[in-house]
């Protein structure tokens, strides 16, 4: 599991951050904006790294360009009349599809395919099942190999009953077994962002977090999370696998700066990462 959290840390050091507060104690804007406040740029100065955005005429994010690496990426955007259609990179053969239902629009499948000769082969994919309040209530992990869809693991999401916000995750593996369980213990103050910053084209073990039907509900409450811990569970016990918290400064309920502090106990490295925004 190591290694996809060091694949998923980019995505650690976009997160919002504030005290946790109860939503219905929340003192929003009066009037909230018709679409969301638009980036112009993201920039890790340790990093010596940026990223810029650009935009289509209805104000949907239509590319990103990374620079800052050995060579700059850029990552574009595709939508139809249900949303966000395709995702790619200049950087990967791979890219990444979506599939809506047709009477709800519900987003129920996110497909993670590599271009071939004569097409594309879909690889892996995550789907989408909702309950009666049209929030998502398991996801489930495949791969596609020789003999077909393979079940890797099936995710269960709880919500607080007050705020309506994800609390709770447990991981299971494809025998049915415990594996890991997300606790997110803290969201962020009000605050209005487009859900695609934060959305990884691979799909890492923080994909219960970090996904697209997930984050476009946290956008309808303006939050995101500020901390959560990642508890691994074996057939000996339980320990704590991985940890995230942040400080953030908000202003007009856009975030201005963000420090990220990413907590390894295994290790007990811990990393903190300043990140810039500018609109």
């Amino acid at each position: 599991m190591k290694k996809h959290f060091v694949c998923a840390t980019w995505v650690l050091v976009l997160i919002l951050t504030a005290c946790k507060k109860n939503i219905k104690e929340d003192a929003p804007l009066s009037g909230r904006r018709p679409v969301p406040p638009m980036l112009k740029q993201m920039k890790w100065p340790s990093l010596a790294r940026s990223t810029d955005f650009e935009y289509n005429p209805e104000s949907t994010l239509a590319k990103s360009t990374t620079t800052g690496g050995t060579s700059a990426i850029v990552r574009s955007y595709r939508y139809n009349s249900n949303g966000l259609d395709q995702m790619s990179s200049d950087a990967s053969l791979s890219l990444n599809t979506f599939e809506y239902e047709n009477q709800s629009h519900r987003l129920i499948r996110m497909n993670r395919a590599i271009r071939e000769a004569g097409g594309m082969r879909i690889y892996q994919f995550l789907e989408f099942i909702y309950d009666n309040n049209d929030k998502v209530s398991t996801i489930k992990f495949f791969k596609n190999n020789i003999i077909g869809a393979e079940l890797i693991s099936t995710i269960a999401i709880s919500y607080d009953t007050v705020t309506n916000l994800p609390s709770n995750m447990s991981m299971t593996d494809a025998q049915g077994k415990l594996a890991y369980i997300f606790n997110i213990t803290a969201y962020s103050d009000p605050v209005d962002f487009n859900p695609l910053y934060f959305l990884e084209e691979q799909i890492t073990e923080l994909f219960p977090i970090y996904n697209l039907p997930g984050l476009t509900h946290l956008t309808k409450l303006h939050k995101i999370p500020k901390v959560f811990e990642i508890t691994a569970v074996n057939g000996s016990g339980s320990y704590l696998y991985y940890k995230f918290d942040s400080q953030l400064t908000i202003d007009a309920e856009k975030i201005q700066k963000q420090i990220n502090k990413i907590i390894d106990p295994v290790t007990s490295v811990q990393t903190e990462i300043e990140v810039l925004f500018t609109y």
